[in-house]
């Protein structure tokens, strides 16, 4: 809430309405530390109607699902632990894990998966996958930059694609290119928060005019992927209803709900 408060000790009008949150992970510490009936606690008490959720290992992601499957958009995170991270775009035995358990019908995604450089685009292993997507109308959760975001299109043009925390570090002005390069592109905003906000106070002008440009194809995201965010949820999200509340009502609907409810 510390986003929220105003030079005069007042409180910014919060966005009130139901979200689709669509950066969740449940990996395995938060297993017994948070716990399944946590989660759920969690996502009513700050109104979120669904997720879209990955896991390391996979069985987080099963786990919650299997509970209550009309919750939860899973995607399969290919990663068997964080050891993975680094080289796993170049691993057949994750490509064999990663083909078994999609084989089951659950996913409908890949990733988040990370990307270091656009070199890592170009390995068999991840050629392989970008074929599997297409295959079987997968999604992908792209930790990467643009020039990765370019180069995965190079490849597979129709592609659908969902670049995790809009880059994280790519600059406004970056971000709005590489969304009006790729029509189709879809991106969430999870850890974003800094970037939207100009020291604490409005929304920064350049991210103003993405998200109204944009609204259509942007969602918002936690990003649990450690324990204590997950018990900040909270506050994270109402630092996003923060600045939701400050765009005109059918944009931050469109980018708190209405995105995620169309494509997923």
């Amino acid at each position: 809430m510390a986003f929220a408060r105003g030079a005069g000790g007042g409180t910014s009008s919060l966005y009130d309405g139901p979200v689709f949150d669509a950066h969740v992970h449940f990996l395995r510490d938060a297993w017994d530390t948070v716990g399944s009936d946590r989660v759920f606690a969690s996502l009513d008490a700050n109104n979120v109607s669904r997720a879209l959720l990955s896991s390391i290992p996979d069985d987080g992601t099963l786990m919650l699902h299997e509970i209550a499957p009309e919750r939860f958009v899973p995607f399969y995170m290919p990663y068997r632990d964080l050891a993975d991270m680094d080289d796993w775009y170049q691993d057949d035995d994750i490509l064999a894990l990663m083909e078994e358990r999609l084989g089951r019908g659950i996913h409908v995604g890949i990733g988040e998966f990370h990307l270091y450089d656009a070199s890592n685009v170009e390995t068999r292993q991840f050629r392989r996958l970008l074929d599997i997507a297409e295959e079987r109308g997968l999604w992908l959760l792209s930790h990467s930059g643009s020039a990765e975001i370019d180069a995965m299109y190079r490849i597979k043009p129709e592609a659908k694609l969902i670049w995790a925390h809009a880059g994280l570090v790519e600059p406004a002005h970056q971000v709005a290119e590489t969304l009006a390069r790729h029509p189709a592109l879809l991106a969430d905003l999870s850890f974003r928060e800094s970037s939207i906000l100009s020291a604490g106070a409005g929304i920064n002008a350049r991210w103003r005019d993405i998200l109204v440009r944009f609204a259509d194809r942007l969602m918002i995201g936690s990003d649990p992927y450690i324990v204590p965010r997950w018990r900040a949820l909270g506050e994270i999200l109402d630092t996003n209803r923060f600045w939701l509340g400050q765009l005109p009502q059918e944009t931050a609907r469109a980018i708190a709900k209405g995105t995620g409810d169309r494509f997923f």
